[in-house]
């Protein structure tokens, strides 16, 4: 096995100097999840990035094939605990980036580079690796040959719904009282007044759509008020211009009588549609305005072809009721000797 290269970057216009190999590796990765874009992660840093030390360590094979990245950063208040950068709270699933087939031998280069390494790191702290990651499996087998510590527990859930070729086909797989009851709130929320359903479709409408996001988001409960501080509205402002860009980002909307009443923020990338976040108007609960949009928005990526709708992070009664099926997300602690 030829011996990687490995070299660490600590400046964050790393994200823009490594672009094109980013975009590669990851298009060639298992882990296609828009959480470990160069522009997630770049726009996650410029917010959350102050007073963290940043280690991007990126892999390539003698003959300069870019084979792996490891977008990582710590805190010196930590101990010098290396961790994904983006953060379990705003990011659902996070991993080393790798050119599919050479996970093994990208993970053995890098674990042994961070041993010998002079900063002397404490431990990696692996948090939101999705069910499927290859990286579980890998760190398993190398702990037992390196005699390393490591530890492995469950994170969260992530429930998944599988999308039909119709809409009618879709509804067909679900349980019948969930099926009656989705059908139900939809009647009675048309029994209301004119409904509309939309997306956001040009640069023009993103600004007072996402301003109406805001609104919605922290209108709905204490706990989302509380969420979304300056700070966060910021990042998320950020986020949504910048994927719009890359027509990623799908803003939903539900109108009842011409005023918006909920909203859904949600990414559309490699042919999956993943739920990141939503809102509605309290004082229309009685129409289940949330329920209602959600219906009509996997009708919707059914007629896009979209396969997956992910409901991203959470156990919520509401996510099963739609067909949703669990996927574990784990946390790695491998500590250092």
């Amino acid at each position: 096995m030829e011996e990687l290269n490995i070299e660490e970057y600590q400046d964050p216009s790393c994200f823009t100097l490594l672009s094109k190999d980013w975009d590669s590796i990851l298009a060639n990765s298992e882990a296609k999840t828009i959480f470990l874009t160069w522009q997630w992660q770049s726009v996650w840093w410029h917010h959350f990035g102050k007073g963290k030390k940043l280690r991007l360590f990126a892999l390539r094979s003698d003959a300069g094939e870019s084979l792996g990245l490891a977008p990582l950063y710590f805190e010196q208040a930590d101990g010098k605990v290396l961790q994904f950068i983006g953060g379990r709270d705003l990011c659902d699933y996070l991993d080393f980036i790798v050119t599919k087939g050479r996970e093994r031998e990208v993970l053995e280069a890098f674990l042994n580079y961070l041993l010998r390494s002079d900063d002397h790191f404490a431990s990696l702290n692996l948090y939101s690796l999705p069910e499927d990651s290859s990286t579980l499996g890998i760190l398993r087998s190398l702990r037992d040959e390196a005699g390393l510590r490591m530890e492995v527990s469950v994170e969260d859930t992530s429930p998944l719904i599988s999308l039909s070729r119709s809409f009618e086909d879709y509804l067909g797989r679900l349980h019948k009282k969930d099926r009656h009851e989705i059908r139900r709130k939809v009647r009675r929320a048309q029994a209301g007044g004119e409904l509309e359903f939309s997306r956001i479709e040009n640069e023009e409408e993103l600004e007072e759509g996402f301003n109406t996001f805001i609104t919605l988001h922290r209108k709905s409960s204490p706990e989302k008020a509380k969420f979304m501080d300056s700070r966060k509205e910021s990042f998320f402002r950020d986020i949504a211009q910048e994927l719009f860009k890359q027509g990623w980002l799908d803003l939903f909307f539900l109108r009842l009588k011409g005023k918006k009443i909920a909203s859904l923020f949600c990414f559309n990338y490699q042919n999956r549609l993943c739920l990141y976040n939503s809102g509605y108007d309290p004082e229309y609960s009685s129409f289940s305005p949330g329920i209602v949009l959600l219906n009509y928005c996997i009708a919707d990526a059914i007629d896009r072809g979209i396969k997956e709708f992910d409901l991203l992070r959470g156990n919520e009664s509401y996510k099963y009721h739609f067909g949703a099926r669990d996927r574990t997300v784990y946390q790695i602690l491998v500590e250092f000797p």
